[in-house]
Parts: structure tokens; sequence; C-alpha cells
């Protein structure tokens, strides 16, 4: 991995300034040049003084460590192929076939395998150059996790740029570790199954997808939803043109208002939201807290989407974490970040509820289909 930055003297005083550096961190960087640091001294002085120093790339790794960004939880995202085309074989072949194309990504891996699960760990490395001198760069870990069960395979991970095209590099892979294997005069392509509404426009239907999973996820009752984010795309000219003529008696100012969010307590069943509906918002992201069926329960937050509205395509989810319970129907103030087992725990429960509700909603648009053909 390449290291694309070298720090002047102003970002040098700049960090040194900050408050996540302390005393004695400054007193080491002092010390390592055989210097002395009183404790007496003046924070900017002797920021100051180290930046007129000469300094090396150790300094930089020290200082990149101490302020570097801060890696927050990632979204998880889940996709499914049939355990009939592909084997854990198959793939544990695939993933250790691409390391050298990981480079292109600044990029290292290694595989783990255990029973019927096997782990596809990612080093890489993300850059912003929006952020200060020595938070542009920020090392990252991700885990693509592969699990045989119920006559598939699933794949889960976080979702993002880097490891969508990581995602996408190691099923080609498998692809071709696959037609080799099975297949060589006849290349066969992977059937990968998503979480998505794709082909359902219907708002009260795509609304009803979040009312679902908020409702009906397994093993605890909705407590509140606190934050809906709704969209409402923008007509194309061309449908435009086909607006019923009663329609066109309506002015139009150039105003189109595509995304609104609404934060609070019972946003879901507020009279705002349900004058938004009317309008032809719909729902595309939601953070609601659950509550297991007993007194004592912690409330729990999580938060799912479709990172592509338009389509309703591209769905992820995260647990959040929880409010721990005190006592007297008390809970703290601040959110406690869960357990890796608790989140992915929780996060395979938000899944089933998604795929339940995509099947609801699939059952109901396909009734309408056929009562509108009558």
């Amino acid at each position: 991995m390449s290291n694309l930055y070298c720090a002047n003297d102003k970002a040098i005083s700049d960090a040194l300034n900050q408050t996540k550096v302390t005393k004695s961190d400054v007193a080491d960087l002092f010390y390592s040049r055989g210097i002395i640091l009183s404790p007496e001294t003046k924070r900017k002085q002797v920021a100051d003084q180290f930046s007129m120093l000469f300094h090396d790339y150790y300094d930089y790794v020290k200082l990149s460590r101490i302020l570097g960004s801060t890696n927050r939880r990632e979204k998880q995202s889940a996709s499914y192929i049939d355990s009939n085309q592909v084997t854990l074989d198959n793939i544990e072949a695939a993933a250790h076939n691409i390391n050298d194309s990981l480079k292109d990504f600044d990029a290292v891996s290694n595989v783990k395998r255990t029973g019927n699960s096997l782990e596809f760990v990612i080093h890489y490395r993300v850059t912003n150059f929006n952020a200060s001198e020595f938070r542009q760069v920020s090392d990252r870990e991700a885990v693509i996790t592969f699990t045989e069960e119920d006559g598939k395979i699933s794949i889960r991970g976080p979702y993002n740029e880097t490891i969508d095209k990581v995602k996408q590099t190691l099923i080609k892979a498998v692809a071709d570790e696959v037609n080799d294997e099975e297949h060589e005069n006849e290349k066969e392509d992977i059937n990968i199954q998503t979480i998505n509404l794709r082909g359902i426009e219907d708002s009260i239907k795509r609304t009803n997808f979040f009312r679902n999973i908020v409702n009906k996820m397994d093993g605890v009752v909705l407590h509140d939803v606190t934050d809906v984010f709704i969209y409402h795309p923008k007509v194309s000219d061309d449908q435009d043109q086909d607006l019923d003529s009663e329609d066109e008696q309506d002015i139009d100012i150039g105003v189109h208002i595509t995304k609104a969010s609404l934060k609070g307590e019972k946003v879901l069943e507020s009279e705002e939201l349900q004058s938004l509906y009317d309008k032809g918002f719909f729902i595309w992201k939601i953070i609601w807290q659950s509550k297991e069926n007993s007194y004592d329960s912690d409330i729990y937050e999580f938060e799912a989407q479709f990172n592509d509205p338009d389509n309703f395509e591209n769905f992820t989810y995260l647990a959040r974490g929880f409010y721990r319970y005190k006592a007297k129907g008390e809970y703290n103030n601040s959110k406690t970040a869960f357990t890796k087992n608790n989140e992915r725990y929780f996060g395979r429960k938000i899944e089933k509820a998604a795929i339940e509700s995509i099947d609801i909603i699939s059952a109901q648009d396909t009734e309408d289909d056929e009562d509108g053909q009558v």
C-alpha cells in the first residue's frame, strides 16, 4: 500500500495542538530527539518548536495513529447464490486466486474457513483529501462471509464502493472456477439474488415494505420509529406529457422536493408524514427502536434503507446499538454498541423480515395485476 502524503511544518504544528494528542504523546516525540520536555511548557510553544525540527516517516505514522479517522460500523448488505451452482470450495479457490487482483484496490486479503462458513478478510485503505492532513488516509478491515444455509450460499458484508468492486471481482473469479470445472465448452453465469423491489413503483407498497419490517421483526416488538427518510422522484419530461388534461391546469412553478426527513417520536404515525404520502412521497430509509417482550428489556436501535431509492435496490441494514435498561422504566441516555455476535444476530432478523416483506408485497402486486386483467 502506497503512502500519499508528506506533512509540512504547519500540518505538524496543527496536529500537536489538537486535544487528541496528549502531553505524554508530545513528550515521547521530543524524547525521541533526545529532548526532555517540561510539563509546564505551553502547548502552542511546544507545537511550534517541534514543527521546526526535521520529521520522518515514523513521526507521521505516530501522529496518524493518534489522529486518524475513527472507523464506524458500516451498513451490511446480503445476497444469495443457489448452492447447486456454487460450492464453498469454489469460493475458497477463487478467493485465493484474486490476491494479485486486489492490488488494484490497494488491498490485501486472507481466507478463513470453518465448517459451513468461509470468511474473506480484506485489509484496504480509503483516502479522503477533504479531511485534515493526518486524517486523509484510513486503514480499514472488511469481512465478507459466505455461509451455506437452506440450500443456498448467503453472502454478507459491508456496503461501500471498494468492497462492492472486490465482491464483483470475486464473483467473476468464482464463475471462472465453476466453468473451468464443469462447463468447459459452455459458460454459465452465476445467478445472484438480492433483496430488492425492482419493478414495483407504487409508493404505498414501497412504504409498506418498511412498515412490515419494523412491525414483523422476529423476537422483538416495535417501540418507536425515530427517523424516517422519504423520497419523491422527479417526473421525467416524457411522463409529464402523459399526464391527464385536467392536471395541465396546475401551474408549474419549477419547484420539486426530492428528499425530506422527519425526526422525533412516533414519526411513522405523524400527520406530517401522512400528508407527504398524499403527495407521492415514500419511505426509502428508516431508523427504529424495538424491545423484547419483557418489562426490563433494553431498547434496541436498527436502521434499514435502499441505497438506490429510484429502483428500490441495494438494500442495507445496521444494528446500531442499544439503550441499557436501568430501573423503573428508565434507560441510559447514551447508546451502547452491540457486540459482533449480537450485531450479527439482529442483522439476520432484519434480513429475514425484509425477505418476508418482499414476499408480501410481491404477492399483493401479483393479485393487483390479476384483478386488473379481469
